[in-house]
């Protein structure tokens, strides 16, 4: 299912919130939960939700991004470099990371 009719169902947004943000989402070239965000009509712990809804996946929420330590998730990136790929499912004010292992 699309995150638009997602969204929808969940009744996230409204019809016409969506059109809107389809229309103007290549102008902007944002993903459309960021959008939606972004314009302040969805929370981004709902699109965090949604989108881990879609994916099958667990989702992370702002509160438990607020907290973390900075310096222990740079790390944890170095240390990840070498063998994942890192891929934003959501971009601009909220992303989650999901890591891809690579095939030795």
């Amino acid at each position: 299912m699309k995150i638009g009719e997602l969204l929808l169902a969940k009744s996230l947004i409204d019809r016409p919130t969506l059109a809107r943000a389809l229309r103007d989402q290549p102008a902007t070239e944002q993903r459309l939960c960021s959008l939606l965000i972004a314009r302040k009509v969805l929370d981004p712990d709902d699109a965090a939700r949604a989108l881990a809804e879609q994916h099958g996946l667990a989702g992370v929420l702002q509160r438990h991004l607020s907290g973390r330590d900075t310096e222990v998730a740079n790390r944890r990136r170095r240390d990840l470099a070498g063998r994942a790929r890192a891929h934003s499912a959501l971009g601009g004010a909220f992303t989650r990371i999901l890591l891809e292992a690579k095939k030795s």
